[in-house]
């Protein structure tokens, strides 16, 4: 049970109001508070950024400056999620591909290879990498309960988002807005609703792709 916000421009931006907007739905917004650790990931004109705190995010002291993408997430662990630690703070990072996560996936005393954490989110990246959106969203399917794979997915240069819920999608909701050069994916916000069972698929020059996640209708 998460809060995330990612940007995508075509050039750079200051990341700081960004970190504010989510600094006000993880301490104001739904189901808030979510402050079980927050981190960030970006592209900076200095390179790749990844950092993680275990403190809520509306404490931070930390400033960033600009980036052309951005991945932010503000963690709620509920009632029997992984620890508290850095390991397990979203987002996820593996060479240049990033990922965040918003719901639960009910995988229990499962473990995968090379994933460092105790987190659903973290095996679920790792699902992706390895089978592709479509084939890991019917692997989860097919073998867990889950309330939500709502998540956010940079790869090979492009940013997924994906919308997938069972229960709740008045909290897993997901929007789109553009605001001018960038275009802007957050739980909570003015702007188009993401539908369920639906991924936008969004390009370095900010054309998106919809496509559903199951073509045959198979949910």
């Amino acid at each position: 049970m998460c809060r995330f916000l990612a940007v995508i421009s075509t050039e750079q931006f200051d990341v700081e109001p960004y970190l504010r907007e989510l600094e006000n739905q993880a301490k104001n917004g739904k189901n808030s508070p979510h402050g079980d650790g927050w981190g960030l990931w970006m592209k900076s004109p200095a390179g790749y950024v990844h950092y993680r705190e275990t403190r809520p995010i509306w404490e931070r002291d930390v400033k960033f400056g600009k980036a052309q993408i951005l991945l932010t997430h503000a963690r709620k662990k509920g009632e029997k999620g992984a620890r508290i630690s850095l390991v397990n703070t979203h987002p996820f990072v593996k060479n240049n591909s990033a990922f965040m996560h918003n719901g639960i996936i009910h995988m229990e005393g499962e473990r995968m290879e090379g994933v460092q954490g105790e987190t659903d989110s973290e095996m679920l990246f790792h699902l992706l990498l390895e089978k592709g959106i479509r084939n890991a969203v019917r692997y989860v399917m097919s073998k867990y309960l889950f309330t939500s794979l709502n998540s956010v997915f940079f790869h090979d240069g492009r940013m997924y988002v994906i919308k997938y819920v069972r229960d709740n999608e008045d909290y897993h909701s997901i929007y789109l807005r553009r605001e001018g050069n960038k275009l802007i994916i957050s739980t909570e916000s003015t702007g188009k609703p993401l539908p369920n069972g639906t991924v936008a698929e969004i390009s370095e020059d900010l054309e998106i792709r919809y496509w559903d996640i199951f073509p045959d209708k198979s949910r």
